[in-house]
Protein backbone atom coordinates (compact mmCIF):
# COMPACT_ATOMS: atom_id res chain seq x y z
CA UNK A 1 0.00 0.00 0.00
CA UNK A 2 1.76 3.17 -0.53
CA UNK A 3 0.47 6.34 1.01
CA UNK A 4 0.68 9.80 -0.51
CA UNK A 5 1.91 13.05 0.81
CA UNK A 6 -1.14 14.31 0.41
CA UNK A 7 -2.58 11.65 2.83
CA UNK A 8 -0.24 12.64 5.74
CA UNK A 9 -1.39 16.12 5.56
CA UNK A 10 -4.59 15.26 6.42
CA UNK A 11 -3.71 13.66 10.10
CA UNK A 12 -3.17 16.72 11.78
CA UNK A 13 -6.34 17.80 10.63
CA UNK A 14 -7.74 14.57 12.57
CA UNK A 15 -5.39 14.81 15.52
CA UNK A 16 -7.23 19.11 15.85
CA UNK A 17 -10.62 17.41 15.74
CA UNK A 18 -9.56 15.13 18.19
CA UNK A 19 -8.13 17.44 20.61
CA UNK A 20 -10.48 20.08 20.62
CA UNK A 21 -13.39 17.29 21.42
CA UNK A 22 -11.65 16.12 24.58
CA UNK A 23 -14.25 18.31 27.01
CA UNK A 24 -15.38 17.71 30.89
CA UNK A 25 -18.55 15.46 31.04
CA UNK A 26 -21.33 17.36 33.36
CA UNK A 27 -23.01 14.57 35.34
CA UNK A 28 -26.61 15.16 36.18
CA UNK A 29 -28.08 15.12 39.83
CA UNK A 30 -27.71 13.68 42.85
CA UNK A 31 -23.80 13.56 41.90
CA UNK A 32 -20.58 14.89 42.56
CA UNK A 33 -19.49 18.22 39.92
CA UNK A 34 -16.14 17.89 39.73
CA UNK A 35 -14.09 21.24 39.27
CA UNK A 36 -11.46 21.23 36.24
CA UNK A 37 -8.11 21.72 38.41
CA UNK A 38 -9.07 18.69 41.11
CA UNK A 39 -9.18 21.04 43.95
CA UNK A 40 -12.76 20.84 45.15
CA UNK A 41 -15.96 19.15 44.36
CA UNK A 42 -19.15 19.54 44.85
CA UNK A 43 -21.64 16.84 45.80
CA UNK A 44 -25.76 18.18 44.27
CA UNK A 45 -28.27 15.65 46.33
CA UNK A 46 -31.78 15.35 47.01
CA UNK A 47 -32.82 16.38 50.43
CA UNK A 48 -36.44 16.54 52.25
CA UNK A 49 -36.96 19.80 51.05
CA UNK A 50 -35.26 20.44 47.75
CA UNK A 51 -31.79 20.31 46.81
CA UNK A 52 -28.49 20.09 49.34
CA UNK A 53 -24.94 20.93 48.36
CA UNK A 54 -21.88 19.54 49.86
CA UNK A 55 -18.28 20.79 49.08
CA UNK A 56 -15.24 18.50 48.97
CA UNK A 57 -12.07 20.07 49.28
CA UNK A 58 -10.07 17.30 47.53
CA UNK A 59 -6.44 18.61 47.71
CA UNK A 60 -4.66 17.28 51.70
CA UNK A 61 -3.52 19.09 53.24
CA UNK A 62 -4.76 21.96 51.85
CA UNK A 63 -4.81 25.70 52.58
CA UNK A 64 -8.09 26.11 50.41
CA UNK A 65 -10.69 28.54 52.02
CA UNK A 66 -14.01 28.57 50.49
CA UNK A 67 -15.80 32.20 50.93
CA UNK A 68 -18.82 31.63 48.47
CA UNK A 69 -19.83 29.43 45.75
CA UNK A 70 -22.64 28.40 43.50
CA UNK A 71 -24.11 25.93 41.58
CA UNK A 72 -26.63 26.63 38.17
CA UNK A 73 -30.09 24.89 37.60
CA UNK A 74 -32.62 25.62 35.39
CA UNK A 75 -35.75 25.43 38.71
CA UNK A 76 -36.67 28.88 39.77
CA UNK A 77 -36.30 28.70 43.94
CA UNK A 78 -40.50 28.41 45.66
CA UNK A 79 -41.53 31.72 46.27
CA UNK A 80 -41.73 32.87 50.12
CA UNK A 81 -38.68 30.71 50.63
CA UNK A 82 -35.96 31.12 48.71
CA UNK A 83 -33.07 29.87 50.12
CA UNK A 84 -31.74 28.58 53.07
CA UNK A 85 -28.60 26.98 54.97
CA UNK A 86 -28.04 25.50 58.12
CA UNK A 87 -24.82 26.96 58.56
CA UNK A 88 -24.83 30.20 60.38
CA UNK A 89 -22.83 33.29 59.22
CA UNK A 90 -23.37 32.28 55.01
CA UNK A 91 -26.49 33.69 53.22
CA UNK A 92 -28.33 32.03 50.34
CA UNK A 93 -29.89 33.51 47.00
CA UNK A 94 -30.70 32.74 43.41
CA UNK A 95 -29.40 34.63 40.74
CA UNK A 96 -30.72 35.29 37.25
CA UNK A 97 -27.55 35.52 34.48
CA UNK A 98 -28.56 39.78 34.84
CA UNK A 99 -27.98 39.79 38.69
CA UNK A 100 -24.78 37.64 38.57
CA UNK A 101 -23.49 40.07 35.81
CA UNK A 102 -24.17 42.58 37.47
CA UNK A 103 -22.71 41.99 40.30
CA UNK A 104 -19.53 39.68 39.30
CA UNK A 105 -19.35 40.09 35.32
CA UNK A 106 -16.60 42.77 35.46
CA UNK A 107 -14.64 40.96 38.70
CA UNK A 108 -14.65 37.29 38.12
CA UNK A 109 -16.62 36.53 34.82
CA UNK A 110 -19.99 36.33 32.82
CA UNK A 111 -23.10 33.78 33.87
CA UNK A 112 -22.11 32.21 30.61
CA UNK A 113 -18.58 31.55 31.59
CA UNK A 114 -19.24 29.60 34.68
CA UNK A 115 -22.45 27.84 34.27
CA UNK A 116 -23.01 27.97 29.80
CA UNK A 117 -26.81 28.30 29.01
CA UNK A 118 -28.89 27.18 32.38
CA UNK A 119 -31.10 29.67 33.89
CA UNK A 120 -29.90 30.39 37.53
CA UNK A 121 -26.98 30.60 40.14
CA UNK A 122 -27.66 29.13 43.58
CA UNK A 123 -25.67 31.38 45.24
CA UNK A 124 -24.16 30.71 48.54
CA UNK A 125 -21.78 33.37 50.34
CA UNK A 126 -19.86 33.73 54.16
CA UNK A 127 -21.23 36.92 55.69
CA UNK A 128 -19.72 36.41 59.46
CA UNK A 129 -19.49 32.73 60.01
CA UNK A 130 -16.37 30.81 58.96
CA UNK A 131 -14.87 29.59 55.58
CA UNK A 132 -15.18 26.17 54.50
CA UNK A 133 -12.05 25.09 55.03
CA UNK A 134 -12.55 21.11 56.05
CA UNK A 135 -12.19 18.00 53.72
CA UNK A 136 -16.33 17.82 53.62
CA UNK A 137 -19.05 20.50 54.56
CA UNK A 138 -22.71 20.38 53.90
CA UNK A 139 -25.93 22.00 55.16
CA UNK A 140 -26.15 24.34 52.25
CA UNK A 141 -29.98 23.61 51.03
CA UNK A 142 -32.02 25.08 48.57
CA UNK A 143 -35.78 24.95 48.23
CA UNK A 144 -36.44 23.58 44.66
CA UNK A 145 -38.74 20.52 45.04
CA UNK A 146 -36.87 17.36 43.73
CA UNK A 147 -36.21 18.92 39.84
CA UNK A 148 -32.47 18.63 38.99
CA UNK A 149 -30.59 20.32 36.14
CA UNK A 150 -27.07 19.75 34.57
CA UNK A 151 -25.43 22.04 37.14
CA UNK A 152 -22.11 23.41 36.74
CA UNK A 153 -20.38 25.02 39.97
CA UNK A 154 -17.98 27.73 40.63
CA UNK A 155 -15.86 28.18 44.06
CA UNK A 156 -14.80 31.81 45.25
CA UNK A 157 -11.80 32.46 47.54
CA UNK A 158 -11.66 35.17 50.17
CA UNK A 159 -11.03 38.16 47.16
CA UNK A 160 -13.62 36.54 45.57
CA UNK A 161 -11.01 34.94 42.83
CA UNK A 162 -12.00 31.78 41.21
CA UNK A 163 -10.59 28.67 42.99
CA UNK A 164 -12.36 25.79 41.14
CA UNK A 165 -15.05 25.69 38.58
CA UNK A 166 -16.85 22.61 36.45
CA UNK A 167 -16.77 24.15 33.18
CA UNK A 168 -13.67 24.10 31.40
CA UNK A 169 -12.57 27.78 30.97
CA UNK A 170 -11.95 28.86 27.30
CA UNK A 171 -8.98 28.93 26.13
CA UNK A 172 -6.98 30.76 23.29
CA UNK A 173 -5.59 27.90 20.85
CA UNK A 174 -2.01 26.80 21.48
CA UNK A 175 0.09 27.50 18.62
CA UNK A 176 0.91 23.55 17.93
CA UNK A 177 -2.74 23.10 16.91
CA UNK A 178 -2.32 26.16 15.34
CA UNK A 179 0.55 24.65 13.21
CA UNK A 180 -1.73 21.39 12.55
CA UNK A 181 -4.93 23.27 11.51
CA UNK A 182 -2.33 25.39 8.93
CA UNK A 183 -0.63 22.29 7.78
CA UNK A 184 -3.92 20.53 7.02
CA UNK A 185 -4.99 23.47 5.37
CA UNK A 186 -2.52 23.67 3.09
CA UNK A 187 -2.26 20.07 2.38
CA UNK A 188 -6.45 19.88 1.45
CA UNK A 189 -5.10 22.97 -0.71
CA UNK A 190 -2.89 20.95 -2.59
CA UNK A 191 -5.11 18.51 -2.99
CA UNK A 192 -7.27 20.75 -5.13
CA UNK A 193 -4.78 22.32 -6.86
CA UNK A 194 -3.60 18.82 -8.03
CA UNK A 195 -7.26 17.92 -9.33
CA UNK A 196 -7.83 21.30 -11.44
CA UNK A 197 -3.81 20.60 -13.22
Amino acid sequence: MIIKFKHLLLVPLFGLLLTSNAFAIVLVGDTVLTGTNGLINVTERQSRAGIEYALDIITEPSDISVYAFAVSTNTMANLGFDAFTYRLGWSAAQLTPDAWNTMFGASIGSFSSFFAGDLYANYFNMLTGSAITDLSDENFEFFLGYAFAESQFVALGANGGVISQSLRPTNVPEPAPMALLGFGLLGLGLMRKQRKS
